[in-house]
C-alpha cells in the first residue's frame, strides 16, 4: 500500500450536475485540511490571549495598553 491512496464516494453527480471526476473528490477531501488550517490560525491567537491573561492576571486589554510602551517585555 505504500504510495497508495484510495477515495471513496457515493455522490452521482457534482453540485453543478456534471459527472463525478476523479479531480472533483480528490478536492473534496483536501477540503477539511483547509478547515484545520484555518482553526489552527483562529485559535493560536486564543490561545497566547488566555496563557497571557493566566500569566499576567490581568486582562489581554489592560496587558496590550500597558506592553505598548515597551520595546521588550519579559513574562
Amino acid at each position: 500500500m505504500a504510495g497508495r491512496k484510495g477515495y471513496v464516494t457515493n455522490l452521482k453527480a457534482c453540485p453543478d450536475g456534471t459527472p463525478v471526476t476523479a479531480e472533483f473528490v480528490i478536492g473534496a477531501y483536501h477540503q477539511p485540511f483547509q478547515i484545520e488550517a484555518h482553526l489552527t490560525i483562529v485559535f493560536a491567537p486564543l490561545a497566547v490571549i488566555r496563557w497571557t491573561e493566566d500569566r499576567t492576571g490581568w486582562p489581554v486589554r489592560k496587558f496590550v495598553r500597558t506592553a505598548r510602551r515597551y520595546c521588550t517585555i519579559e513574562i
